[in-house]
């Protein structure tokens, strides 16, 4: 009887350390379980972040883009008003020269000609 008994009581033993070790596998796939979840969580916000940054990014290429578009709109109209004003001041000494070659009495034309004319010239 005492190999019975010495039977059953190793089979008690085996069977508490199978226990044991059912119950620390649980544990460690609670865990592990857990700890995916943890993980996605993180990938998933992780992706929003990506998202959010990468639609940052093309708001400011487009709007580089748009700017760089204003640039050469500004440029493109700043050039042809250079030579307008290059001609208007010209025309403008001109117009000044001829009134007070060709007039005897310029009066109040003469002197307002003059004063935009210096009126330019100082502006430049």
């Amino acid at each position: 009887m005492d190999a019975i008994a010495d039977i059953h009581a190793s089979n008690a033993a085996r069977i508490e350390q199978l226990g044991g070790i059912i119950r620390h596998y649980t544990d460690l796939t609670e865990k592990l379980q857990h700890s995916h979840a943890q993980l996605q969580q993180t990938v998933q916000s992780l992706r929003s972040e990506l998202s959010e940054k990468n639609r940052q990014l093309e708001r400011r290429k487009r709007l580089a883009a748009l700017g760089e578009m204003a640039a050469g709109m500004a440029h493109e109209i700043r050039n042809p008003l250079g030579g307008i004003e290059l001609y208007a001041s010209m025309l403008a000494r001109d117009v000044a020269r001829k009134i007070e070659t060709d007039m005897t009495y310029p009066g109040q034309i003469r002197v307002t000609v003059i004063r935009e004319t210096r009126a330019t010239e100082l502006a430049k």
